[in-house]
């Protein structure tokens, strides 16, 4: 994990990037907040209105923001505050059919088996939760 600065909403964070997935980087601000961060702002947008359904369902993280501009590595990107979750990183966990039953009702069948695995979930407490809300896990 490495210290990085990150210019969000016009302030200055110390974030730590906890690594990237295919279209997104997780920044963690502090132990509750992290910023979700795509190269395209469709992709953002797309992803956090996403991330709101889950959440209203009780299967995502809460969503803090709206997307904004930022400045990560002298390039600008598109992002969102969110809620930090405690990631799943076993294969086998407990909930897993539970969550892809719901999350399936959720979207309308639109999300694949192979979004509720390893590093796409989490935990808020002991409720399991999607974290992965890009194209890449929806369609």
């Amino acid at each position: 994990m490495r210290k990085e600065k990150v210019k969000f909403l016009d302030k200055s964070y110390n974030v730590i990037n906890r690594g990237s997935g295919t279209e997104c980087i997780f920044l963690q601000i502090s132990s509750t907040e992290g910023i979700k961060s795509y190269f395209r702002k469709e992709l953002a947008e797309i992803a956090r209105e996403r991330q709101l359904k889950a959440y209203k369902h009780k299967i995502g993280p809460k969503v803090l923001s709206i997307v904004h501009p930022m400045k990560f590595h002298n390039y600008t990107r598109y992002g969102y505050k969110t809620q930090v979750v405690k990631v799943v990183e076993t294969e086998r966990f407990k909930g897993k059919q539970e969550l892809i039953k719901k999350a399936k009702q959720v979207f309308n069948y639109f999300v694949p088996d192979e979004t509720v695995r390893i590093y796409n979930v989490g935990r808020i407490r002991q409720r399991l939760v999607i974290i992965d809300f890009g194209n890449c896990s929806f369609e």
